[in-house]
């Protein structure tokens, strides 16, 4: 009979838990993503449908050829546009027809693929990362809003930038080294690469991801350093966090250039290098710190955010006074708790949410948006995942203290799933989005191809929602924002031309003109009562002598 070892024993058990905890991760990940993808689609209340939203659906059905123009959202840099780029070569190379609701399944399933890298991240404690995430994706209004609406990056931008972190991780580790001692060169290899990519893309998605790119390379050398260097066996050496430094850049530079192009292209083409200008708002900070409290005031999971930081708080004054009072093994113990998974991921996540609550404070570009609350989104997602994170290291002390870690923290797991099913919203459909869908759908079918005109808000909306026939040419009224700048010569080659009226601020003034001039182009009156739906009106006006000019 063979005699085995309590170690090898005490090996299958932890072995056995870990598998059926990774089965229950995925299970329970898989049920919260199906629902997300159910309820949280943008027909329903919980999210919006507009315009913005419009346009990374006209993005991705695009027939012309893939251009420089378009490795950014339409018409701005600073929304980087790498998956709708992937989207249309899909839709080229296959013929799949991309939909509002198709792009939401992809961006829903990119989301939670970034829970599990941050569970991936702290494996220890995997059951209560993934809450932690879940609870604040799924209910707190104003992060639900963004993340799971197209036209928001910041879906895009999370999920690459934790896969990041998590290179960084494995770059740094000691397991990178081989029994023998000697690096393991194709680990390294495979982990370099993995930061190189999930840091270009990051930044691609938005430029803040490079100074939150920086932090965890601060914050993961640290840890590296002072986790190794009482080891003998994985000496410290200066050539990993070296390496990963060059990565980074290797990652910031590819984009530079890449954006550097992307505005020689637009003034070639385009006449306008489509920067979205911003700069330090040292003018107006007390104003713009104002801005910023308001928001903080209006977020739902705030106590979140306190907690987490009087968690922090409360570390760095024990450090300070282990330093001060020259206590070294209460220091080196304090360092220790420091450099546990879960103590680690909580400084991450709460120094990424700080230095983005610090940019979107003094940069000028939040101002002259009305100190819009989706700046914030990083900031209020990590910072409610980083203070849920530390409830739950503080009960973890608490039952270690009372021995009874083996029941109180499965039962509080458990009881924060239980919150979040009991909570989790029901669908509810958004009757705007049936105006929308109807109206889309009207036009195209009695204008099959026409233009279709009017504010930014009435036109690209329905020209998305007319996908794959009939589809209209969208172009907003000549001196409102254009994201597309091939259309307009495009209004040269088309007999009808459908015109909102009721809502744009050009024609809402008075009676509808009989005769238009648009782009160049003489536009008569038809029928001013083409169709109406709810607040829409539209009226029909023919181009009498349309030419036949090739857009470029």
């Amino acid at each position: 009979m063979p005699n085995h070892s309590p170690s090898a024993n005490q090996h299958s058990i932890q072995g056995n838990f870990l598998k059926k905890q990774t089965l229950l991760v995925v299970l329970l990940w898989l049920l919260f993503l199906i629902l997300s993808i159910r309820i949280f689609r943008p027909d329903s209340l919980y999210v919006t449908f507009d315009s913005d939203g419009a346009i990374p659906v006209l993005m991705a059905n695009e027939e012309r050829p893939v251009t420089v123009f378009d490795t950014y959202y339409w018409g701005v840099d600073r929304w980087g546009a790498w998956p709708l780029m992937i989207a249309r070569a899909v839709h080229q190379a296959t013929g799949f027809q991309w939909t509002d609701y198709k792009l939401h399944v992809v961006r829903s399933i990119w989301v939670f693929l970034g829970l599990l890298i941050l569970v991936w991240i702290n494996s220890r404690a995997a059951l209560a990362v993934l809450v932690s995430c879940l609870i604040p994706l799924c209910l707190e209004p104003t992060i639900r809003w963004h993340l799971f609406n197209l036209s928001q990056v910041y879906a895009w931008q999370l999920t690459p930038l934790f896969f990041a972190w998590l290179s960084l991780r494995r770059l740094l580790a000691a397991e990178l080294l081989s029994p023998a001692g000697k690096p393991t060169l194709v680990k390294r290899i495979v982990w370099c690469l993995g930061l190189y990519f999930g840091a270009l893309f990051a930044t691609w998605s938005s430029e803040a991801s490079t100074l939150f790119l920086g932090f965890l390379l601060l914050l993961e050398a640290s840890r590296s350093y002072f986790s190794q260097r009482d080891e003998p066996a994985n000496k410290w050496k200066w050539a990993r966090p070296l390496t990963a430094v060059l990565v980074l850049a290797a990652a910031t530079i590819s984009h530079m250039l890449m954006k550097a192009n992307y505005h020689r292209h637009g003034i070639k083409h385009w006449g306008g290098d489509y920067k979205a200008p911003t700069w330090l708002d040292t003018g107006y900070l007390w104003q713009d710190v104002q801005g910023t409290w308001r928001n903080l005031m209006d977020f739902d999971f705030g106590p979140l955010l306190v907690v987490c930081g009087v968690f922090l708080l409360g570390v760095i004054f024990v450090l300070a006074y282990t330093v001060v009072t020259k206590k070294h093994l209460l220091r080196r113990s304090v360092i220790h708790f420091a450099l546990q998974e879960d103590v680690t991921m909580i400084i991450g996540l709460a120094g990424v949410a700080s230095i983005n609550l610090v940019l979107m404070t003094v940069l000028s570009h939040v101002r002259l948006s009305d100190y819009s609350s989706r700046y914030l989104v990083p900031t209020f997602f990590l910072g409610a995942i980083a203070g849920l994170m530390s409830l739950y290291v503080m009960l973890r002390l608490l039952a270690h203290r009372l021995r009874l870690s083996r029941y109180l923290i499965p039962i509080a797991i458990v009881g924060a799933f239980l919150f979040l099913i009991v909570r989790f919203p029901r669908f509810e459909l958004n009757d705007k989005y049936r105006v929308y869908k109807e109206t889309a759908f009207a036009l195209a079918q009695k204008a099959p191809g026409a233009v279709v005109m009017g504010g930014y808000w009435e036109t690209y909306i329905f020209a998305s929602l007319q996908q794959p026939t009939n589809t209209m040419t969208p172009l907003p009224l000549e001196g409102l924002q254009v994201r597309i700048p091939w259309t307009p010569p495009m209004l040269r080659n088309a007999r009808e031309v459908v015109i909102e009226y009721r809502q744009n601020e050009i024609l809402n003034r008075g009676a509808l003109p009989v005769e238009l001039t648009q782009y160049g182009n003489v536009l008569k009156l038809k029928d001013p009562q083409f169709y109406e739906n709810g607040k829409y009106s539209f009226a029909l006006y023919i181009n009498e002598r349309p030419q036949q000019v090739t857009p470029r």
